[in-house]
């Protein structure tokens, strides 16, 4: 199912982002200046080609919006999780469930 929704897929191998083991814990409090040079600029490819093919996502017709995209992908992966195979049918009821519930409340 999940092939079906994503029908272009790419792969990438990137380098590591540090060399010291001790820091990879840190990532993300470590400035964008002490990761690897090799690192940075493999990033920085791969999010010009995300940007450069992104698409808005479409469910029944709909385009998604972040957190509708959010909403989804925990469906799934609570399913997953759970040890079920995502039903693609009810997480779009819930999409749909939480946007009203989203509605009324700023209503």
């Amino acid at each position: 199912m999940l092939k079906s929704f994503f029908k272009e897929r790419d792969c990438c191998t990137m380098i590591r982002p540090l060399t010291k083991e001790e820091n990879l814990q840190i990532l993300e409090k470590v400035p964008i200046e002490e990761l690897r040079p090799e690192f940075v600029e493999q990033f920085m490819q791969l999010r010009r080609k995300v940007i450069n093919r992104i698409k808005p996502k479409v469910m029944n017709g709909k385009k998604l919006s972040g957190d509708m995209l959010y909403n989804l992908a925990g469906s799934y992966v609570d399913a997953i999780n759970r040890g079920a195979v995502p039903n693609i049918e009810t997480a779009w009821s819930y999409i749909c469930k939480s946007q009203c519930q989203r509605a009324q409340q700023d209503a």
